[in-house]
């Protein structure tokens, strides 16, 4: 699993970097930004650290770093407000390190999807800062001890970065995520961990481009 999802994280990578090289270029030729609004689709990929589980009072479970990658349509909605949703996927290994946990190694899958709402700030730059949050669902697969077991739970997001035109249509994104998804230890019990409910926690860092209708 985890080298099927670095090969698609690289693929992604290669493809925004495809993707904005000749967007640059046409941004230069036109003088930098330009102020249009509407409706835009994006992709995104970035690095994911999760946070250490203590699923009770004995038992822990350290995660290793993952990869995060997606992607959003969106629209303007007012000057400086934007509303999206967002389908993306965050993914870990962690290793049971205190305790017993019921497994000793397992293999996490995020698959989310959420509605986003972003505050552009105003600046005289041509960088934008922006700041927001998400609300969803997520569906999120645990494998281990040679089996698998999938939970749904309420998932949210807070987030900030910067956006930058490349041209008139085009716009590079670089952002922080910071991701909860809520679950249910009962969804969990075929593969044997030992848990009390619990919070799937991870700090992103990530990389997007979108492209204005």
């Amino acid at each position: 699993m985890a080298r099927k999802l670095e090969s698609l994280l690289a693929g992604s990578t290669l493809a925004l970097a495809l993707v904005a090289a000749p967007a640059f270029a046409d941004g230069m030729a036109q003088g930098g930004a330009s102020s249009g609004s509407g409706w835009y689709a994006g992709l995104f990929a970035g690095v994911a650290w999760p946070e250490d589980w203590d699923l009770n009072e004995v038992d822990r479970i350290e995660m290793d770093t993952g990869f995060a990658f997606g992607g959003v349509l969106g629209t303007q909605v007012q000057d400086n407000v934007r509303v999206e949703l967002e389908v993306s996927n965050w993914n870990a290994d962690g290793d049971c390190t205190v305790g017993k946990c019921g497994i000793q190694t397992l293999d996490m899958d995020a698959l989310s999807v959420l509605g986003n709402a972003w505050v552009d700030i105003p600046v005289q730059s041509t960088l934008t800062p922006y700041v927001g949050a998400g609300l969803g669902v997520s569906w999120v697969e645990l494998s281990g001890n040679g089996r698998s077991d999938t939970g749904t739970g309420f998932t949210w997001q807070l987030g900030t970065g910067v956006r930058a035109d490349l041209g008139p249509r085009t716009t590079i994104d670089i952002g922080y995520r910071y991701k909860s998804a809520v679950m249910d230890s009962d969804d969990f019990n075929g593969i044997g961990l030992s848990s009390r409910d619990f919070d799937a926690r991870a700090h992103v860092l990530q990389a997007g481009i979108s492209y204005r209708f």
